[in-house]
């Protein structure tokens, strides 16, 4: 895809949950550039031409928003995961931005972390252009079919990829809210460096 990946602080030792902003389908191939890690992804993407099938080759526990159900299912699996020394990757804001802001960040999948006292990592995605400057080609214009996103962005000027990973944050006694709040302050201040990020909701 043209993508130069450039990252920034220490490789995690799993097992971890990687807690990370989402603006492409590209972050999961990136974040598994530099560790192995199953995803949570929503159920929809399992139908995803290409996509859908790479998702459940790279072993993707899928969720059913909104289903308390499938909430507790997932949970479940993450910690016997966690229990397997096994790392897991999410994107609590639950969708994709354009990356000009970020979302609040749901915290249910993190309580999974909480409660298993498996580290949580906080890992900020920046996409830049050639003139360092944030490239927001790269998430999906309106609501473009998936192969011509893909096309599109094959057609790209080559694209810097930062990965800047936070230190693990191990404060679990003080809660799923608490973590949850650190590690996007830690992504929010990595975001917002260089103007990168126009604003935080």
């Amino acid at each position: 895809m043209g993508l130069k990946v450039v990252i920034h602080g220490d490789r995690p030792v799993s097992p971890v949950m990687v807690v990370a902003n989402h603006v492409s389908w590209l972050d999961i191939p990136i974040i598994h550039s530099w560790i192995l890690a199953g995803f949570v992804a929503k159920n929809e993407i399992k139908y995803w031409p290409v996509l859908g099938w790479l998702a459940m080759a790279g072993d993707t526990v899928f969720l059913h928003r909104g289903n308390s159900e499938s909430r507790k299912t997932v949970l479940n699996k993450l910690k016997k995961r966690f229990s397997q020394h096994r790392s897991v990757a999410i994107f609590p804001e639950g969708t994709v931005t354009d990356g000009s802001y970020l979302r609040p960040f749901h915290r249910q999948l993190i309580r999974a972390a909480v409660e298993t006292r498996t580290p949580v990592v906080p890992v900020a995605i920046k996409f830049l252009n050639q003139q360092g400057q944030r490239e927001s080609r790269v998430g999906f214009i309106d609501d473009e079919p998936f192969l011509q996103h893909v096309f599109r962005l094959l057609k790209l000027p080559q694209t810097t990829v930062e990965i800047h990973c936070g230190p693990a944050l191990t404060q679990f006694d003080a809660g799923t809210r608490t973590l949850t709040v650190l590690a996007r302050n830690y992504i929010e201040q990595q975001l917002l460096q260089d103007d990168y990020l126009s604003s935080a909701i």
